[in-house]
């Protein structure tokens, strides 16, 4: 799954899915969650809130990769 795709409408919303410089960490939990046999549905629901999460809060607070963030930006 690729962060191409900008916008995704879901719920009668728009999500932004451009996870930008988090995208190859993304693809490489995908690969872990196929490996631990999850069903598609669960993987697409992973992959994209961890998408949305980077597209919506993370890049706009000015976070440029993973290990910059700490479970305060998570609960937050």
């Amino acid at each position: 799954m690729s962060g191409e795709s900008p916008k995704k409408t879901g719920r009668g919303y728009a999500r932004t899915l451009n996870a930008g410089e988090f995208q190859p960490m993304i693809d490489s939990w995908e690969l872990h969650l196929r490996a631990e046999r999850k069903s598609a549905k669960t993987i697409r629901t992973y992959l994209e809130a961890a998408q949305w999460f980077a597209a919506e809060y993370l890049i706009p607070a000015g976070f440029t990769g993973w290990g910059e963030v700490r479970a305060k930006q998570v609960q937050e």
